[in-house]
Protein backbone atom coordinates (compact mmCIF):
# COMPACT_ATOMS: atom_id res chain seq x y z
CA UNK A 1 0.00 0.00 0.00
CA UNK A 2 1.60 3.51 -0.63
CA UNK A 3 2.61 5.60 1.58
CA UNK A 4 0.47 8.68 2.53
CA UNK A 5 0.95 12.01 3.42
CA UNK A 6 -0.92 11.72 6.63
CA UNK A 7 0.60 8.49 7.62
CA UNK A 8 3.98 10.03 7.37
CA UNK A 9 2.90 13.17 9.03
CA UNK A 10 1.46 10.94 12.27
CA UNK A 11 4.69 9.09 12.11
CA UNK A 12 7.43 8.66 14.68
CA UNK A 13 10.26 11.50 13.44
CA UNK A 14 12.82 9.50 14.66
CA UNK A 15 11.58 6.67 12.89
CA UNK A 16 11.05 8.67 9.43
CA UNK A 17 14.50 9.99 9.79
CA UNK A 18 16.14 6.82 10.61
CA UNK A 19 14.30 5.32 7.58
CA UNK A 20 15.84 8.40 5.32
CA UNK A 21 19.16 7.34 6.60
CA UNK A 22 19.02 3.99 5.79
CA UNK A 23 18.19 4.89 2.57
CA UNK A 24 21.00 7.35 1.55
CA UNK A 25 23.34 4.41 2.67
CA UNK A 26 21.42 1.69 0.72
CA UNK A 27 17.82 2.58 -1.01
CA UNK A 28 17.45 -1.51 -1.23
CA UNK A 29 17.24 -1.62 2.53
CA UNK A 30 14.15 0.10 3.22
CA UNK A 31 10.25 -0.84 1.79
CA UNK A 32 9.70 0.24 -1.40
CA UNK A 33 6.72 2.48 -0.55
CA UNK A 34 9.67 4.33 1.50
CA UNK A 35 11.87 3.99 -1.11
CA UNK A 36 9.68 6.09 -3.93
CA UNK A 37 8.51 8.15 -0.90
CA UNK A 38 12.18 9.34 0.10
CA UNK A 39 12.80 9.50 -3.78
CA UNK A 40 10.16 12.03 -4.46
CA UNK A 41 11.22 13.62 -1.78
CA UNK A 42 14.57 14.01 -2.82
CA UNK A 43 13.61 15.23 -6.30
CA UNK A 44 11.16 17.84 -4.88
CA UNK A 45 13.76 19.11 -2.81
CA UNK A 46 16.87 19.29 -5.78
CA UNK A 47 18.86 16.51 -3.46
CA UNK A 48 21.08 14.19 -5.47
CA UNK A 49 20.18 10.41 -5.89
CA UNK A 50 21.28 7.66 -3.47
CA UNK A 51 23.48 6.54 -6.07
CA UNK A 52 25.36 9.48 -6.49
CA UNK A 53 25.15 10.79 -2.98
CA UNK A 54 27.99 12.05 -1.12
CA UNK A 55 29.20 10.35 2.20
CA UNK A 56 26.30 12.22 4.43
CA UNK A 57 27.60 13.55 8.30
CA UNK A 58 25.57 11.80 10.85
CA UNK A 59 25.54 11.66 14.55
CA UNK A 60 27.44 9.35 16.25
CA UNK A 61 25.46 7.40 19.16
CA UNK A 62 25.12 9.50 22.40
CA UNK A 63 25.69 12.73 20.71
CA UNK A 64 29.23 12.39 21.40
CA UNK A 65 30.48 12.99 18.21
CA UNK A 66 29.86 12.75 14.26
CA UNK A 67 30.40 9.56 12.25
CA UNK A 68 30.45 8.98 8.11
CA UNK A 69 27.64 6.43 6.58
CA UNK A 70 29.47 4.28 4.23
CA UNK A 71 29.36 4.90 0.79
CA UNK A 72 26.09 4.16 -0.92
CA UNK A 73 26.24 0.26 -2.47
CA UNK A 74 29.54 -0.07 -1.22
CA UNK A 75 30.05 -3.50 0.57
CA UNK A 76 29.94 -2.01 4.13
CA UNK A 77 26.55 0.05 3.42
CA UNK A 78 24.87 -2.96 2.47
CA UNK A 79 26.25 -4.79 6.04
CA UNK A 80 24.80 -1.59 7.20
CA UNK A 81 21.64 -2.38 5.88
CA UNK A 82 22.01 -5.83 7.00
CA UNK A 83 22.19 -5.12 10.83
CA UNK A 84 19.76 -2.24 10.91
CA UNK A 85 16.78 -4.32 9.71
CA UNK A 86 17.58 -7.39 12.30
CA UNK A 87 17.45 -5.21 14.56
CA UNK A 88 13.94 -3.30 13.43
CA UNK A 89 12.92 -7.01 12.30
CA UNK A 90 15.33 -9.62 13.90
CA UNK A 91 12.08 -10.71 16.17
CA UNK A 92 9.78 -11.79 13.59
CA UNK A 93 12.11 -15.05 13.70
CA UNK A 94 12.62 -15.27 17.04
CA UNK A 95 12.27 -18.47 18.54
CA UNK A 96 9.12 -17.73 21.02
CA UNK A 97 6.70 -20.98 20.52
CA UNK A 98 8.11 -23.95 22.16
CA UNK A 99 5.48 -25.84 20.22
CA UNK A 100 6.36 -25.25 16.60
CA UNK A 101 10.26 -24.50 14.69
CA UNK A 102 10.46 -20.89 14.16
CA UNK A 103 11.01 -20.01 10.26
CA UNK A 104 14.04 -20.56 9.08
CA UNK A 105 14.38 -16.88 7.08
CA UNK A 106 12.23 -14.14 6.70
CA UNK A 107 11.67 -11.71 3.50
CA UNK A 108 13.07 -8.56 5.33
CA UNK A 109 16.20 -10.81 5.89
CA UNK A 110 17.35 -12.21 3.01
CA UNK A 111 20.40 -11.85 2.15
CA UNK A 112 19.91 -11.02 -1.48
CA UNK A 113 17.83 -8.21 -0.16
CA UNK A 114 20.63 -6.08 0.73
CA UNK A 115 22.73 -7.20 -2.50
CA UNK A 116 24.87 -10.14 -0.59
CA UNK A 117 24.88 -13.40 -1.52
CA UNK A 118 26.39 -16.96 -0.50
CA UNK A 119 29.70 -16.01 -2.44
CA UNK A 120 30.00 -13.15 0.65
CA UNK A 121 29.04 -15.29 3.01
CA UNK A 122 33.11 -16.29 3.59
CA UNK A 123 34.74 -12.80 3.66
CA UNK A 124 35.80 -10.41 6.56
CA UNK A 125 33.22 -7.94 6.69
CA UNK A 126 33.13 -4.31 9.29
CA UNK A 127 30.33 -5.08 11.27
CA UNK A 128 29.04 -1.43 11.96
CA UNK A 129 26.97 -0.17 13.00
CA UNK A 130 26.71 -3.39 15.17
CA UNK A 131 28.17 -2.88 18.99
CA UNK A 132 29.50 -5.70 20.10
CA UNK A 133 32.61 -7.19 19.86
CA UNK A 134 32.74 -8.61 16.75
CA UNK A 135 35.56 -9.28 14.27
CA UNK A 136 35.05 -12.04 11.12
CA UNK A 137 33.45 -13.16 8.12
CA UNK A 138 29.44 -12.35 7.47
CA UNK A 139 28.57 -15.45 8.24
CA UNK A 140 29.68 -15.15 11.75
CA UNK A 141 27.90 -11.79 11.69
CA UNK A 142 24.81 -13.06 10.41
CA UNK A 143 25.65 -15.49 13.41
CA UNK A 144 26.19 -12.51 16.09
CA UNK A 145 22.57 -11.15 15.03
CA UNK A 146 20.73 -13.85 14.77
CA UNK A 147 21.78 -15.13 18.50
CA UNK A 148 20.85 -11.59 19.00
CA UNK A 149 17.75 -10.96 18.05
CA UNK A 150 16.04 -14.45 17.11
CA UNK A 151 16.90 -16.52 19.97
CA UNK A 152 14.14 -17.43 22.52
CA UNK A 153 14.07 -13.73 23.97
CA UNK A 154 12.76 -10.96 20.84
CA UNK A 155 13.89 -7.58 21.11
CA UNK A 156 11.31 -5.08 19.47
CA UNK A 157 12.69 -1.39 20.63
CA UNK A 158 13.46 0.81 16.91
CA UNK A 159 10.14 2.35 17.35
CA UNK A 160 11.62 4.03 21.06
CA UNK A 161 11.51 7.76 19.90
CA UNK A 162 14.22 8.42 22.51
CA UNK A 163 17.35 7.98 20.86
CA UNK A 164 19.65 7.55 24.02
CA UNK A 165 17.30 4.58 24.87
CA UNK A 166 17.90 2.66 21.87
CA UNK A 167 21.37 2.88 21.82
CA UNK A 168 21.28 1.90 25.30
CA UNK A 169 19.15 -1.01 24.14
CA UNK A 170 21.64 -1.75 21.75
CA UNK A 171 24.57 -1.67 23.89
CA UNK A 172 23.39 -4.06 26.05
CA UNK A 173 21.24 -6.66 23.86
CA UNK A 174 24.73 -6.51 20.89
CA UNK A 175 27.64 -6.33 23.81
CA UNK A 176 26.42 -9.61 25.48
CA UNK A 177 24.17 -11.17 22.53
CA UNK A 178 20.83 -10.59 24.60
CA UNK A 179 22.48 -13.56 27.23
CA UNK A 180 22.69 -11.74 30.57
CA UNK A 181 25.92 -12.25 32.11
CA UNK A 182 24.65 -13.72 35.35
CA UNK A 183 26.50 -15.98 37.98
CA UNK A 184 26.19 -19.44 39.24
CA UNK A 185 24.17 -18.40 42.42
CA UNK A 186 21.70 -15.88 40.50
CA UNK A 187 20.97 -18.92 37.63
CA UNK A 188 20.17 -21.04 40.56
CA UNK A 189 17.79 -18.46 42.32
CA UNK A 190 15.73 -17.58 39.03
CA UNK A 191 15.71 -21.44 38.85
CA UNK A 192 14.09 -21.79 42.62
CA UNK A 193 11.65 -18.95 41.80
CA UNK A 194 10.52 -21.05 38.87
CA UNK A 195 10.26 -24.21 40.73
CA UNK A 196 8.06 -22.36 43.36
CA UNK A 197 6.31 -20.34 41.36
CA UNK A 198 4.95 -23.27 39.08
CA UNK A 199 4.81 -25.56 42.53
CA UNK A 200 2.01 -23.34 44.21
CA UNK A 201 0.11 -23.21 40.99
CA UNK A 202 0.05 -26.87 40.76
CA UNK A 203 -0.55 -27.80 44.57
CA UNK A 204 -3.61 -24.99 43.98
CA UNK A 205 -5.31 -27.19 40.98
CA UNK A 206 -4.96 -30.46 43.13
CA UNK A 207 -6.13 -29.37 46.23
CA UNK A 208 -8.72 -26.76 45.25
CA UNK A 209 -10.41 -28.49 42.26
CA UNK A 210 -13.20 -26.41 40.61
CA UNK A 211 -12.27 -23.09 42.35
CA UNK A 212 -12.16 -20.08 40.58
CA UNK A 213 -8.47 -19.21 40.03
CA UNK A 214 -6.54 -16.66 38.36
CA UNK A 215 -3.76 -18.39 37.66
CA UNK A 216 -0.16 -17.27 36.72
CA UNK A 217 0.73 -20.75 35.14
CA UNK A 218 2.72 -19.57 31.70
CA UNK A 219 4.04 -16.51 32.85
CA UNK A 220 6.11 -18.05 36.19
CA UNK A 221 8.66 -15.66 35.26
CA UNK A 222 6.64 -13.06 36.80
CA UNK A 223 8.23 -14.49 40.18
CA UNK A 224 12.22 -13.98 39.39
CA UNK A 225 11.42 -10.58 37.58
CA UNK A 226 10.21 -9.36 40.51
CA UNK A 227 12.70 -10.47 42.89
CA UNK A 228 15.30 -8.42 40.72
CA UNK A 229 12.79 -5.78 41.06
CA UNK A 230 13.41 -5.86 44.99
CA UNK A 231 16.50 -5.73 44.44
CA UNK A 232 17.32 -3.35 42.38
CA UNK A 233 15.27 -1.00 44.25
CA UNK A 234 16.81 -1.31 47.49
CA UNK A 235 19.79 -0.65 45.69
CA UNK A 236 18.68 2.42 44.35
CA UNK A 237 17.45 3.50 48.05
CA UNK A 238 14.09 2.98 47.35
CA UNK A 239 12.06 2.62 50.82
CA UNK A 240 8.48 1.52 49.07
CA UNK A 241 6.79 -0.02 46.05
CA UNK A 242 3.43 -0.43 45.63
CA UNK A 243 2.61 -3.17 42.70
CA UNK A 244 -0.29 -2.78 40.33
CA UNK A 245 -1.07 -6.48 40.71
CA UNK A 246 -4.06 -8.02 38.35
CA UNK A 247 -6.08 -10.72 39.53
CA UNK A 248 -3.63 -13.00 37.78
CA UNK A 249 -0.99 -13.98 39.41
CA UNK A 250 -1.66 -12.51 42.33
CA UNK A 251 -1.54 -15.04 45.18
CA UNK A 252 1.57 -16.54 43.85
CA UNK A 253 3.54 -13.21 44.54
CA UNK A 254 1.91 -12.32 47.60
CA UNK A 255 3.20 -15.91 48.64
CA UNK A 256 6.83 -16.52 46.85
CA UNK A 257 7.31 -12.70 46.04
CA UNK A 258 6.22 -11.10 49.49
CA UNK A 259 6.55 -13.54 51.97
CA UNK A 260 2.39 -14.08 52.79
CA UNK A 261 2.19 -16.94 54.95
CA UNK A 262 0.98 -19.94 53.28
CA UNK A 263 -1.53 -20.78 55.73
CA UNK A 264 -3.63 -17.55 55.13
CA UNK A 265 -3.31 -17.79 51.28
CA UNK A 266 -4.47 -21.34 51.16
CA UNK A 267 -7.28 -20.29 54.31
CA UNK A 268 -8.94 -17.86 51.65
CA UNK A 269 -9.62 -20.89 49.49
CA UNK A 270 -11.46 -22.89 52.19
CA UNK A 271 -14.86 -22.36 52.02
CA UNK A 272 -15.60 -20.35 55.33
CA UNK A 273 -13.38 -17.61 54.36
CA UNK A 274 -15.22 -14.27 53.88
CA UNK A 275 -18.59 -12.51 54.87
CA UNK A 276 -21.66 -14.62 53.95
CA UNK A 277 -23.19 -12.89 51.61
CA UNK A 278 -19.71 -12.73 49.55
CA UNK A 279 -19.33 -16.44 49.48
CA UNK A 280 -20.51 -17.64 46.57
CA UNK A 281 -18.09 -14.60 44.43
CA UNK A 282 -15.62 -16.85 44.53
CA UNK A 283 -12.49 -13.85 43.63
CA UNK A 284 -12.61 -12.07 47.35
CA UNK A 285 -9.09 -13.80 47.56
CA UNK A 286 -8.02 -12.04 44.95
CA UNK A 287 -8.93 -8.45 45.96
CA UNK A 288 -7.05 -8.76 49.81
CA UNK A 289 -3.80 -6.55 50.04
CA UNK A 290 -0.81 -7.22 51.56
CA UNK A 291 2.24 -5.23 53.14
CA UNK A 292 5.67 -6.41 54.13
CA UNK A 293 9.17 -5.44 54.79
CA UNK A 294 11.35 -7.37 52.46
CA UNK A 295 15.20 -8.06 53.82
CA UNK A 296 17.41 -7.90 50.67
CA UNK A 297 19.90 -10.31 49.79
CA UNK A 298 22.63 -7.40 48.91
CA UNK A 299 22.14 -6.17 52.67
CA UNK A 300 20.46 -2.62 51.80
CA UNK A 301 17.90 -1.54 53.68
CA UNK A 302 14.46 -3.70 53.37
CA UNK A 303 11.99 -2.37 51.10
CA UNK A 304 8.30 -2.15 52.14
CA UNK A 305 6.13 -3.82 49.61
CA UNK A 306 2.43 -3.24 48.88
CA UNK A 307 0.41 -5.13 45.62
CA UNK A 308 -2.12 -2.58 44.72
CA UNK A 309 -5.36 -3.57 42.63
CA UNK A 310 -5.63 -2.90 39.06
CA UNK A 311 -6.97 0.54 38.33
CA UNK A 312 -10.50 0.53 38.28
CA UNK A 313 -13.21 2.56 36.89
CA UNK A 314 -14.05 6.10 39.26
CA UNK A 315 -16.50 5.21 41.84
CA UNK A 316 -15.54 1.18 42.22
CA UNK A 317 -14.25 0.47 45.67
CA UNK A 318 -11.33 -1.23 46.20
CA UNK A 319 -11.72 -4.26 48.38
CA UNK A 320 -8.91 -4.48 50.37
CA UNK A 321 -8.10 -1.19 50.49
CA UNK A 322 -11.24 0.59 50.78
CA UNK A 323 -13.64 -1.73 51.71
CA UNK A 324 -13.93 -5.77 52.40
CA UNK A 325 -10.72 -6.54 53.94
CA UNK A 326 -9.68 -3.39 54.80
CA UNK A 327 -6.38 -3.18 57.26
CA UNK A 328 -5.04 -0.11 59.10
CA UNK A 329 -1.20 1.45 57.96
CA UNK A 330 1.28 -1.13 58.32
CA UNK A 331 -0.71 -4.04 58.71
CA UNK A 332 -1.29 -7.38 56.82
CA UNK A 333 -4.56 -8.07 54.98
Amino acid sequence: MPISRDSVSRANATYVEAMYQRYLADPESVPDDWALFFAGFDFAGGVPAPATTPRTEVEAPGGASTSELPAPGSPAARVFGLVTAYREFGHLLARLDPLSEPAATHPLLELERFALGSADLHRAVDPRPFRGDFRGTLEELVGALRETYCGTLGAEYMDIPDRDRRDWLEEHLERHRNRPQLLADERTRILEGLMMADAFEQFLHVKYVGQKRFSLEGAATLVPMLDSLLETAAGLEVDQLVIGMPHRGRLNVLANTLGKPLERVFGEFESAFGPEDMQDQGDVKYHLGFSTRRDTRSGQPPVAADPALQPEPPGVRQPGRDGLGARPPGAGG
